[in-house]
């Protein structure tokens, strides 16, 4: 944990991009804001060349009507606490 605190207090702003969809990036969140870090929410969107490239579940898909992507929009949000944004 040592080495990577000392490569959280070299970021040059205090903003970071986590994905929602792992454990690890909601422990990071944790501590970066307990260091102060402010924190985005990265919600998975369809690609271009989708299906080749999935995502993955949950991701927002145009093919999905818009109540479908709202519920899974709800599962991004509902992944962690303390985000500034999205």
């Amino acid at each position: 944990m040592k080495r990577n605190k000392s490569k959280r207090s070299r970021f040059r702003y205090r903003v970071l991009c986590a994905d929602s969809n792992e454990f690890g990036a909601y422990v990071e969140a944790t501590v970066l804001r307990r260091e102060g870090h402010e924190v985005l929410l990265q919600v998975g969107m369809e690609p271009f060349d989708y299906p080749d490239n999935d995502p993955g579940p949950h991701t927002l898909l145009a093919s999905l009507t818009p109540a479908q992507n709202i519920e899974r929009l709800h599962w991004f949000l509902s992944r962690f606490q303390g985000y500034v944004g999205v």
